[in-house]
């Protein structure tokens, strides 16, 4: 087998570099890289449905990277002497921060107001690894078309045999190898493969995935995700009502690793850099107060767990086995584990999790009044 530079090369530079060796093919003779460069500009143009821009009076593409912060940038110039400024975000594992991909947006609007000879700008969100759901969204809010790595194979894989480049070959191999790495962690978890599971929750997309398939797909940005010691963990919101009556702490569920083994936990969290917050909602004045308050917010939470199983079970449903609870601090605690393994396999999570986490939510809005 031939070694491939993007296993290697794996950085996000390093994909702004095949991104616009791809686009700058369009300036070249090459009739077969030209034409895949002209259809990737034109599958790219095609997300915006509101304009129609014919690529035969395509006169030349110039190219920066990293303008004004910007991945890349690529200035389409066309015979009739107009330009279309195309701002392309491209991302490999990471995902947007901030406000950074309206202030490209808005910085080339901005260079090139007043004039009529150059187009509204085309913002394009180009991710090769997993992109979530609430990235898609608000690549949207933004005024950036989403650009997928589905879409990119789609394309290359017409060029397979005829582009004489290794760049290209092994650019399309690298993307079919995360594509065909993402199929086997969904299959792991459809098969109800407990052997493998490592396949799934040693990585943030597949714990993604397993959540998913128990809470569904949402456009909220409900998932956080980190890693501690090198093991990846994700969190979803459980109840935001629950964050917004002034109770001090917020409460979620955490796909996560711990010396017992692969857990999902439900977790109690005091934000120590709101206390001044919290103290004008609870009227008090002592971080101890607070302190305190929250652990017995813990008791009654633990309690609405029990009476969540317990509901649960009189459902007729196969209720999990639950672990024993972890409450390592005064920040972060315990409500509720279960450990995932042969018993408390992925089939039975995705089945058990929707219906006990309606009856928690019902228990925890009847205990605190919400």
């Amino acid at each position: 087998m031939k070694p491939n530079i993007f296993n290697y090369a794996t950085s996000e530079l390093s994909q702004d570099a095949v991104i616009c060796w791809m686009i700058d093919w369009a300036n070249s003779e090459n009739t077969v890289m030209k034409e895949f460069s002209h259809d990737f500009l034109k599958a790219m143009l095609n997300l915006d449905h509101n304009r129609h821009i014919d690529l035969n009076n395509l006169l030349k593409v110039e190219i920066k990277r990293q303008y004004c912060s910007i991945d890349v940038l690529a200035l389409l110039s066309f015979k009739d002497e107009t330009m279309l400024p195309l701002i392309i975000e491209d991302k490999t594992y990471t995902t947007e921060h901030g406000d950074q991909i309206r202030r490209y947006y808005d910085i080339i609007l901005e260079q090139n107001k007043g004039d009529e000879k150059i187009a509204k700008p085309l913002g394009i969100y180009y991710k090769s690894g997993y992109i979530y759901d609430y990235e898609t969204v608000k690549a949207e809010i933004e005024g950036y078309m989403v650009f997928t790595r589905t879409m990119m194979l789609d394309l290359m894989k017409k060029y397979i045999g005829n582009a004489e480049s290794d760049i290209f070959n092994n650019y399309y191999d690298y993307l079919t190898n995360i594509d065909l790495k993402e199929i086997i962690i969904e299959n792991t978890i459809d098969a109800d493969d407990m052997e493998n599971m490592d396949k799934v929750l040693s990585t943030n997309e597949g714990q993604w995935m397993l959540m998913k398939k128990m809470f569904g797909t949402t456009k909220k940005p409900y998932r956080w995700s980190g890693s501690s010691f090198g093991s990846p963990w994700t969190q979803w919101v459980i109840l935001e009502q629950y964050e917004k009556e002034g109770l001090c702490d917020s409460i979620f569920y955490r796909l996560d690793r711990r010396i017992e083994g692969y857990n999902l936990s439900i977790r109690q969290y005091l934000d120590f850099e709101k206390l001044d917050l919290y103290k004008e909602n609870l009227r008090v004045v002592d971080n101890a107060i607070i302190i305190q308050d929250k652990i017995k917010r813990l008791e009654r939470l633990k309690t609405c767990f029990g009476r969540a199983l317990d509901d649960t079970k009189l459902k007729g449903v196969s209720v999990l086995d639950a672990g024993k609870v972890s409450n390592r601090g005064s920040k972060e605690c315990d409500i509720g584990v279960f450990f995932i393994n042969e018993r408390n396999t992925f089939r039975r999570i995705i089945e058990f999790i929707p219906i006990f986490n309606e009856v928690f939510k019902k228990e925890i809005k009847l205990e605190f009044k919400l």
